[in-house]
């Protein structure tokens, strides 16, 4: 879900709120605070009866203005059929190696069988986890929600040309301007390492400069103090015969 609000801090604590109202949890969020105004996103989870619940009373508050809504459905049955017998196969398993571990004698051999039941082991712990998630997942379901901080609310009626154009160049504007604070914080934090790039760059630069100055210097220079020999200036007449 994707909502814009007039008042942030009244939306943020509603959420909260009506989170905990209905047994869920917060199991992630992010708030940003930008010149235009504030945003935040929440990875909400909610008990699946309670879901239905949390859509209206999220969707119906006089604070926001839902933007936009996604639902889907994620049918993991077959995965975790798999999971399932694949856990029942290693505890049946680790059953066998634990007979065979009490009948060993050999050391070699007790050492062998005990290398696989603690591979056997990590499997086990590995695929419960893979299945107890599931099991969590099932339990609640999982809302991505951003809040978005506006002066105006959006209209929902179609908007003419001008005011669309109004509209994006304002977004555009607002946009060009956090890119420019951002950049301002990055260059502050980063500007000792720019200098020293940038004195590096120009020190390397002048060195080719230099060099290939020098190399056109030497070109033209006399070899062993002698002038190169030139070619002889013809006659009029022999330039006529060729």
């Amino acid at each position: 879900m994707d909502v814009e609000v007039l008042d942030f801090d009244a939306a943020v604590s509603g959420l909260e709120a009506l989170v905990d109202e209905l047994g869920g949890y917060c199991e992630s969020s992010y708030l940003s605070n930008y010149s235009s105004g504030r945003y935040a996103s929440y990875t909400v989870r909610v008990p699946q009866e309670q879901y239905r619940a949390f859509l209206d009373a999220w969707s119906e508050s006089d604070n926001c203005h839902l933007l936009s809504r996604e639902e889907d459905v994620d049918d993991v049955g077959t995965e975790y059929f798999d999971l399932e017998t694949r856990l029942t196969t290693l505890n049946t398993k680790m059953e066998r190696l634990q007979a065979l571990l009490a009948q060993a004698e050999e050391m070699a051999d007790i050492i062998a069988i005990e290398s696989e039941i603690s591979d056997t082991e990590y499997e086990i712990e590995y695929y419960t986890s893979q299945l107890n998630r599931y099991d969590s997942l099932i339990n609640y379901s999982t809302v991505y929600l951003t809040i978005d901080e506006v002066v105006t609310l959006t209209e929902d009626e179609e908007q003419s040309l001008g005011a669309r154009l109004l509209q994006n160049l304002r977004w555009g504007a607002e946009s060009f301007v956090d890119g420019l604070e951002e950049l301002a914080v990055w260059l502050a934090r980063n500007l000792i390492g720019v200098v020293i790039v940038a004195v590096l760059v120009i020190a390397v630069v002048t060195a080719i400069l230099r060099r290939r100055k020098k190399r056109k210097g030497s070109a033209g220079k006399p070899v062993n103090g002698q002038t190169p020999p030139t070619e002889p200036e013809r006659k009029p007449n022999e330039q006529q015969n060729e």
